[in-house]
């Protein structure tokens, strides 16, 4: 079976609205998606606020509770029939995301089965599973 890597900010699970929701919060501001124009937030931020913007990340509960991106949930389980599927995380840099990210991934797809590795969360089909890391193969969505 071929294998296709996935990424889980902004293809499956929007990190976005939740980041921005806490700026904008914190700061009481208003910026959208729309404001960042092909710009990362960290790129409009203000240097004084930069370091908050990490502290957001870094906060325990900011990956529990992560909205869908629209259509994600249709597209894998579509997916899973045809390929093995490895979801792409920076677990490593933000090591508080992987728990509630796999915790999440398993409530929202219940027929595969996450595995850990290193740098990312594997995910498998139900009826096959494998440890192996990702082939340098990869598809577009």
């Amino acid at each position: 079976m071929k294998r296709i890597c996935v990424d889980m900010d902004e293809v499956m699970a929007d990190t976005l609205a939740e980041h921005l929701r806490r700026y904008n919060q914190t700061f009481d501001e208003a910026v959208t998606p729309q404001d960042l124009a092909g710009k990362g937030l960290f790129e409009i931020t203000p240097v004084d606020r930069r370091q908050q913007l990490r502290a957001f990340l870094d906060a325990e509960d900011f990956f529990e509770d992560l909205a869908l991106m629209p259509g994600a949930q249709d597209v894998l389980q579509q997916l899973s029939a045809r390929f093995d599927i490895f979801i792409a995380t920076q677990a490593m840099a933000v090591p508080n995301s992987l728990a509630p990210s796999t915790a999440g991934y398993s409530a929202t797809f219940p027929s595969s089965r996450p595995r850990a590795t290193s740098s990312a969360a594997t995910v498998h089909p139900p009826r096959r599973v494998s440890h192996r890391r990702p082939a340098q193969e990869s598809s577009p969505l």
